[in-house]
């Protein structure tokens, strides 16, 4: 970890606001998609998905991110219990996904939309001048549903253990952070056979 972090509460709690109360100047986080290799979309596979998730924060790349999620806008975060987010964020409690097993064990959950995400995102990779992945997360693999060639269509990811150091352009204003990764995602495979993320569960304060 480099010097001058400081130890962020759960997720990107501390920023989930400031795509409502900053303003547009900094820099532009729509860099081009670039979740390629050789012509093949990362999001054929699971594991390419996942990466392209750690290379968005990377990246800084917002359009890297916005990739991940369904076309559909029907991407869904479910906060750690016992976060309240500030207004005017609000949250919708639904049941918990019983479908996947290491998403905590409280039985309701409060989240939010994937519009309020992306703005979210959008106010962290504006002020973000730098971050990287200074421990690497482990990732785990559970298949839900498969076809019938065997192929995963809809996969639980765990991912674990990771830490992510932000530095920002106005430091003085937005403190840099180290932030524990620790998070269960529902991955689905499209019909154009691309995965994109449905759920994101924060495990930070799960019980």
């Amino acid at each position: 970890m480099r010097s001058g972090l400081k130890k962020a509460i759960p997720r990107f709690a501390p920023l989930i606001l400031l795509g409502c109360i900053l303003s547009c100047g900094g820099r532009d986080p729509f860099f081009p998609p670039s979740g390629a290799y050789s012509g093949v979309p990362q999001r054929s596979t699971l594991q390419g998905t996942m990466t392209q998730f750690e290379n968005a924060y990377q990246d800084i790349s917002l359009s890297l991110y916005q990739d991940l999620l369904p076309k559909d806008g029907s991407f869904e975060f479910f906060v750690a219990p016992g976060f309240v987010p500030e207004n005017p964020v609000t949250l919708t409690d639904t049941a918990r996904d019983t479908t996947m097993h290491y998403n905590g064990t409280s039985s309701i959950y409060g989240y939010w939309t994937q519009d309020i995400e992306l703005k979210s995102q959008y106010a962290l990779f504006q002020n973000a001048g730098y971050m990287e992945f200074s421990t690497l997360p482990d990732i785990q693999y559970f298949p839900i549903q498969l076809d019938s060639a065997g192929d995963t269509l809809v996969c639980e990811v765990l991912m674990t253990g990771g830490e992510l150091d932000i530095f920002f352009n106005d430091p003085d204003t937005y403190p840099n952070q180290a932030i524990t990764i620790n998070c269960d995602f529902l991955v689905v495979r499209q019909p154009n056979k691309l995965y994109v993320i449905k759920k994101w569960y924060d495990l930070q304060t799960s019980s």
